[in-house]
This record gives C-alpha cells, structure tokens and sequence, in this order.
C-alpha cells in the first residue's frame, strides 16, 4: 500500500508520529507501507527515527537487492 506524504511541507513530530502509527496498523494487517512523494525534511525526520525503510530505499549502507560486491582473487578473507 502506497501513502502520498507530498502536501506535508513542513513535517514535524506529529507527522512522523502519524507516519509510525500507519505503518504500524498496515504490518499488523500484513500490508507493507510505502511513502511516496516525500520531501527533503520527512525524509531526515524519518531517518532519525529509524522509518527510513518506508520510503522503499535502500538504507545507504546497504547495497540495493540483487546487488551482490565482487570478489577477487587476490582478496584475503576478513
């Protein structure tokens, strides 16, 4: 299931709240939520509290699926 966020502006704790709430009802469904039209201040907000995964990126420490590192040869195992 997907949200448009596009008309919060100006994000704050309560919509983050409310963001976390829906998220919370969907999973218990079994849906998955998704946020579209996110803009730069939600998405930090997000990325503080940890809800960056309903923006449906990758985390940036996490290559995106299917991606898999090369290795080569010479590599010596960690």
């Amino acid at each position: 299931m997907s949200c448009d966020v596009s008309a919060l502006t100006r994000p704050g704790l309560g919509a983050v709240d409310a963001v976390a709430r829906l998220a919370l009802v969907a999973r218990r469904h079994g849906v998955r939520l998704r946020l579209t039209g996110a803009g730069p201040a939600l998405r930090a907000l997000l990325g503080l509290v940890g809800l960056v995964e309903l923006l449906g990126e990758p985390e940036e420490r996490e290559p995106p699926g299917g991606v898999q590192e090369g290795v080569e040869s010479d590599d010596l195992p960690v």
